[in-house]
């Protein structure tokens, strides 16, 4: 004859209660995450539903803008961009430079393959003269963990350092750029409309799927110690 008992043991304990910590306290940095993606997805699409705005620098990000001035295509940088549908290539970054104003905006014009990294090699897409220019307002992101230095001697950019870039180009930026829109260049090139509104958002499947190992494992841990015992009549 015999019954079950709880008998828990000390070398089991002591792994498996930090464990579990780690676990919870890793579902609920997902789920702080979570809410924080939500926020950001929210403001984005307000931002993007909203009018188009004037431009200051207190613009919100994704805030729509339109635009006149004058491109300043000697002051362009050569943004290295993800690859297009398999080539690789540049965003091609242009101060515009409104009228009766001392600042210039950075417009981030759109791709360019590299063999016409180069403005000589895509003249036509040198607009002269006044002109209007739609996009989305962004605020620059500093690198990740991987990004390479930007060479600023080449003019060569990993990420949108716009202090730098102002220093380099010899020019007042705002701190932020606009991502024209996709209205074709002449010439075809930079091919605009490169703004990335969709958010990547797996954050609640991350929390359920740490809180899931939490229950497993107080689940393992109580089968491991729940013990038969025998009782002698």
């Amino acid at each position: 004859m015999g019954t079950h008992e709880f008998r828990p043991q000390l070398w089991t304990t002591v792994f498996a209660v930090p464990a579990l910590a780690v676990l919870i306290g890793l579902g609920l940095w997902q789920l702080d995450r979570l809410a924080w993606k939500l926020d950001l997805i929210a403001a984005r699409e307000a931002a993007h539903a909203a009018p188009s705005l004037a431009l200051n620098a207190e613009t919100m990000d994704f805030a729509k803008i339109r635009i006149r001035g004058k491109f300043r295509h000697d002051q362009e940088v050569h943004l290295v961009a993800p690859p297009r549908s398999g080539r690789r290539g540049y965003h091609i970054l242009t101060p515009l430079a409104p009228e009766g104003v001392t600042w210039s905006v950075l417009i981030d014009r759109g791709w360019v393959p590299v063999d016409r990294k180069e403005g000589a090699l895509r003249p036509e897409g040198l607009v002269d003269g006044l002109v209007e220019i739609s996009g989305i307002a962004r605020r620059p992101a500093g690198p990740g963990w991987f990004t390479p230095n930007n060479e600023p001697e080449r003019n060569i950019w990993y990420w949108r350092d716009l202090e730098s870039i102002a220093d380099q180009q010899g020019v007042s930026l705002l701190p932020l750029f606009i991502e024209a829109d996709a209205a074709p260049n002449p010439g075809g090139y930079p091919v605009g409309g490169q703004t990335r509104f969709i958010l990547t958002n797996n954050h609640l499947g991350y929390a359920i799927t740490w809180f899931g190992l939490a229950a497993g494992l107080v689940v393992v841990y109580i089968a491991f110690h729940w013990r038969r015992r025998e009782i002698k009549g």
